[in-house]
C-alpha cells in the first residue's frame, strides 16, 4: 500500500451538495479535486491484515495542515 485516494462530500445548504466522490460527483465542478494521501515507506500487506489510518488538522498563526500515520497488525499466519 502506499497512500490512500481521499474525496469529500459536503451539504452546503438545504438540498445543495457538492462531491469528489467519483459515485455521487458534481457535475461540472472544477475547482475540488480528489487528494491521494500518501505514505512514506510502502506497506505489503495480505489478505487478513488488518490496519488504522490515523489524520489530525492543525492549525496555529502559520496556517492548517495535516498529519496522519498507519497503524497495522499481521493477521496470524
Amino acid at each position: 500500500m502506499m497512500g490512500f485516494a481521499a474525496y469529500f462530500e459536503a451539504q452546503l445548504y438545504g438540498s445543495c451538495w457538492i462531491s469528489t466522490n467519483p459515485l455521487t460527483h458534481t457535475p461540472s465542478m472544477v475547482s475540488w479535486f480528489p487528494a491521494l494521501i500518501p505514505l512514506r515507506n510502502l506497506v505489503r500487506l495480505l489478505p487478513g491484515d488488518k490496519i488504522q489510518f490515523h489524520i489530525d488538522r492543525k492549525i496555529d498563526t502559520g496556517g492548517v495542515w495535516y498529519e496522519w500515520f498507519v497503524e497495522y497488525k499481521e493477521c496470524v499466519r
